[in-house]
């Protein structure tokens, strides 16, 4: 059908970073892994998200790095579980050309 062709001309897959190792960001990742480009970030490998995204194995709190990761890839949204990142300023001036959501309800 036309309509078919078209939407896969327009559609685009948006590149989504999930920050984190534990069960929260599994799940996050998991949810999002047929409809995104996935990446990860985490301080230790999780089984489960290695396989379904692209990852890099760091320190979360390490802002500059994970920033840069994010910078390296395109990132247009991320995900961040730990509180970690959060409460070191990941959202600050290394992130404010990249469109980022929080799902945390620690810090609210």
């Amino acid at each position: 059908k036309i309509s078919d062709i078209i939407s896969k001309v327009f559609s685009f897959i948006m590149k989504v970073l999930v920050v984190g190792t534990g069960a929260r960001e599994h799940a996050i990742a998991d949810a999002l892994k047929d409809d995104v480009e996935l990446y990860c970030y985490m301080s230790k490998v999780n089984p489960g998200m290695s396989k379904i995204a692209e990852f890099k194995q760091g320190d979360e709190g390490e802002v500059e790095k994970v920033a840069k990761f994010a910078k390296e890839n395109d990132i247009e949204i991320a995900f961040i579980g730990p509180e970690a990142p959060l409460g070191k300023g990941i959202v600050d001036a290394s992130f404010r050309n990249i469109l980022f959501s929080f799902f945390n309800d620690k810090l609210n």
